[in-house]
């Protein structure tokens, strides 16, 4: 995010792998999260690390900047937030009235398993997106914006028959109900990322998603903490925002005190 908070000011479509070298890196130590209160919102931030209902601040950082990769993706440079390509080749391509998106998935990428990432998991994850039975507190983007999105209920409610996201080869083709310019920030959001049919089952991935990105889970208890050991199936060449430092990273997930 930008020094004076706006976002997505940069994009820079061309970025190629690997990742420039973070300055000031340190190896090892715990990556601790502070929350501001014990409200009902950071119970929602807690409960779930499934990348389709990942809307709030500590979900998503965690996802996006360390196990998960989606379409496009933001890369920090010069203080200001940069939108490059991820799992997609570029930043999408629409047409002349931005009414449909193509991205091309990339060659290389792996799920933590050695599975290679295909198109069919990226149009996979994004079916899953419209679920809001589901996914209660996830982000309604695609509801609000894709092709009959006020109508598909999504994969577990709906089923996979559903028209506006077609693939073909490497390909994915996504059809909009209206104009939607800003598709390629809606790729940046961890549920707009490829996930295997099989094993995804919300309750059980809520507790251990998928790693395409340079770590994966170990160990998680809901809500308390969050350990992440090297993804060996991560190429750093296919990854243009995404760099990794050697030992294993400790995320621990706090309630800061309120003030009186």
């Amino acid at each position: 995010m930008g020094r004076d908070g706006a976002c997505g000011q940069a994009v820079d479509p061309d970025r190629e792998g690997p990742a420039a070298p973070i300055e000031g890196a340190v190896e090892g130590g715990p990556v601790t999260a502070l929350i501001a209160s014990d409200s009902g919102q950071v119970d929602a931030q807690l409960a779930t690390m499934d990348p389709t209902e990942a809307y709030y601040p500590i979900p998503s950082s965690v996802l996006s900047g360390l196990v998960t990769r989606s379409l496009t993706q933001y890369d920090p440079e010069q203080g200001s937030m940069v939108l490059v390509p991820d799992i997609a080749t570029d930043i999408g391509t629409s047409n002349e009235d931005f009414t449909e998106w193509v991205f091309t998935v990339r060659d290389g990428v792996r799920f933590e398993d050695g599975k290679t990432v295909t198109a069919e998991d990226v149009a996979y994850g994004i079916k899953r997106s419209f679920d809001r039975d589901t996914f209660v507190d996830g982000p309604t983007y695609s509801n609000d914006h894709f092709l009959d999105g006020d109508t598909y209920k999504g994969l577990y409610t709906g089923g996979s028959g559903y028209d506006g996201v077609v693939v073909d080869g490497d390909t994915v083709t996504i059809k909009m109900e209206r104009p939607f310019p800003e598709m390629p920030y809606w790729g940046a959001f961890p549920t707009m990322g490829p996930i295997l049919e099989r094993g995804s089952d919300p309750a059980r991935y809520a507790l251990h998603p998928l790693a395409t990105g340079p770590y994966k889970f170990a160990e998680y208890t809901r809500g308390k903490s969050l350990t992440l050991v090297r993804n060996d199936e991560w190429d750093a060449d296919t990854d243009p925002g995404s760099a990794r430092i050697s030992r294993p990273v400790r995320v621990r997930l706090h309630r800061a005190v309120e003030a009186d």
